[in-house]
């Protein structure tokens, strides 16, 4: 995810509503595409770092939509939404998804980088939509896979039913009182094992996710009574150093079919116990989501609100970390000047998106994405742009 001197509006205005845009620059649109190049991998994990730099690159180019072609608005839109997701920001990169399935036709580029952002926000709406627009055409022996695809969505989005698990190292987790901390829950068993993939996955998303947040893993073993030996030989074999619950005066059977998980599944819980994430820690969306919503609960990005695939949603308000969390900063007080403010680069991005709709005449999207800067991004330069100018509007 205020107040500029009435030169600089009236400035402002001139450039939104003058001469038709120009032809963007050349060398800005070649280094588009070579980032685009590196960095659109939807079947890598890319580190956070990459995504920060991506969109530092993006705003210092300020390419404007308006004066790109329709081949080079969809790398310039794939390319800020991906970046959004690596860099964590969940909000920004949902927006963006929103867009390109709205305006990808049959790129399967811009639908998979959707279906990536719908997932690392919570958003299984517009994944199933994403998903949809994918798989249209698919042969009747995929449909097994897809169904089963769309099973999971179901469980994004919903409040995790209240489970409490005694752990080996005597301690109990529960999916409702964690101080306002992620909750990581793998479900496995002994038979069949672990794809080797989603566990070593899972190990390298544990080592570096400590420092960012410290999510709790637990692990939820739903082998029987009489192979937990068995078990724990296992979890210390694949190098699971995390809290493991092993079916015992508990059932783990039980917490699984409470919470609609089963073997080889991991679960992404919120701060507020809802499920961001329900899959495969093999697949780079878990990596993502988990990015995202521990920059949430640090509070390095806005918050998203989880949304189901029948569009339920708690909204943003509820979903702000708990007082037993960190302690959000204040929003910085209005200046008198946007100069004196911060500058966002989503927010930047947006705002040169609005003045492209302005220059083609669309007034009311303009106005929807000005509006939009103004809740997602408070005390920024852009935001007190976008206040002065709706009210020149």
């Amino acid at each position: 995810m205020r107040i500029i001197p009435s030169l600089t509006l009236l400035l402002f205005a001139h450039c939104w509503v003058s001469a038709p845009a120009a032809a963007a620059d050349e060398k800005a649109v070649r280094e588009l595409k070579e980032l685009h190049e590196k960095l659109v991998k939807p079947d890598k994990v890319l580190p956070a770092e990459r995504g920060k730099k991506a969109r530092e690159q993006l705003d210092a180019w300020a390419l404007d939509a308006a004066d790109l072609d329709g081949k080079q608005r969809a790398l310039l839109a794939q390319t800020q939404a991906f970046a959004a997701l690596v860099a964590g920001d969940a909000a920004a990169a949902l927006r963006k998804a929103e867009a390109l399935l709205e305006d990808s036709g049959d790129q399967k580029l811009s639908q998979q980088v959707a279906f990536l952002a719908a997932l690392a926000a919570g958003d299984a709406r517009t994944a199933d939509k994403a998903v949809e627009q994918l798989t249209a055409g698919t042969k009747d022996d995929e449909a097994g896979s897809i169904a089963a695809a769309r099973a999971t969505l179901k469980l994004i989005g919903r409040k995790a039913a209240e489970v409490t698990l005694a752990a080996a190292d005597g301690q109990t987790y529960s999916t409702t009182q964690r101080g306002g901390r992620v909750l990581v829950l793998d479900f496995w068993s002994l038979d069949p094992k672990p794809a080797k993939k989603s566990s070593a996955a899972l190990v390298r998303a544990y080592d570096t996710s400590k420092a960012a947040g410290e999510p709790i893993f637990v692990g939820v073993c739903l082998a029987p009574k009489d192979r937990v030996a068995a078990a724990g030989a296992l979890a210390k074999e694949l190098g699971y150093t995390w809290p493991v619950a092993y079916n015992g005066e508990t059932s783990t059977e039980s917490a699984a079919e409470e919470l609609g998980a089963s073997a080889g599944m991991q679960l992404i819980l919120d701060p507020r116990g809802y499920i961001r994430f329900a899959g495969d820690a093999g697949e780079p969306a878990f990596h993502y989501a988990l990015r995202a919503v521990l920059a949430e609960a640090t509070n390095a990005y806005p918050a998203v609100a989880p949304i189901t695939v029948d569009g339920d949603s708690p909204g943003t308000a509820e979903l702000q970390p708990s007082e037993a969390a960190a302690t959000p900063s204040k929003e910085p007080e209005r200046a008198k000047h946007s100069s004196e403010l911060p500058s966002n680069p989503e927010a930047a991005s947006m705002l040169r998106e609005a003045r492209a709709f302005m220059k083609t005449g669309k007034k009311k999207d303009a106005r929807r994405l000005l509006e939009q800067i103004i809740k997602d991004y408070p005390g920024t330069k852009e935001a007190a742009e976008a206040e002065e100018f709706l009210r020149g509007l």
